[in-house]
């Protein structure tokens, strides 16, 4: 057996140390969880025509941080979120009070200037008698609003002809969420 030479031994383990040390690269785990805002419209007054109305602004207070901490991460650790369900229904309103005064719902996002819009949600159709519509999502990213903690929403609605309502509108929005753990 052939004897290695006492100078080579500390190299091939400063080798060997290195070679393990780049083979051993710590993989980041995600979580995925799920956002819910939601926002009140009190004694929301519409009449047609004009057919087409916005509501008010809404400023939503994102659950974004509550979630994300129960899920062991943080929301500057956020890497992908959107909007994966919205609902739109009537709180408290008279006995059988429904959204047949409606054709159409959109649900704009807009930026923290309130300026620039684009679509977050919208129904296809109104089905009669409906006390509840589920939006149809779209699939913008809405990370930057949802790290935020706060970001601004506005509502339209497009009437039935000759309609005039008083009534409490819950909007609900769901988010699907991914963020690496802490």
């Amino acid at each position: 057996m052939k004897h290695i030479p006492f100078r080579l031994l500390p190299a091939l383990a400063w080798l060997l140390l290195l070679t393990l040390a780049a083979g051993c690269k710590k993989k980041e785990s995600t979580v995925s969880f799920e956002v819910v805002d939601s926002t009140l419209m009190n004694s929301v007054t519409l009449s047609a025509p004009p057919d087409v109305q916005y509501l008010p602004t809404r400023r939503i207070d994102s659950k974004i941080g509550e979630a994300s901490t129960s899920n062991t991460s943080s929301t500057d650790r956020v890497q992908t979120a959107t909007l994966s369900h919205a609902e739109l229904s009537i709180e408290g309103g008279a006995p059988g009070q429904n959204f047949d005064f409606l054709r159409l719902v959109t649900v704009y996002l807009l930026d923290e200037q309130g300026v620039s819009r684009s679509i977050l949600a919208q129904s296809a159709t109104v089905p009669p008698g409906a006390t509840r519509l589920t939006l149809t999502p779209t699939s913008q990213s809405v990370v930057e609003q949802l790290k935020a903690g706060t970001y601004l929403i506005k509502p339209a609605v497009e009437m039935q002809p000759g309609t005039q309502v008083v009534v409490n509108l819950k909007l609900q929005l769901r988010y699907q969420v991914q963020a690496r753990k802490r």
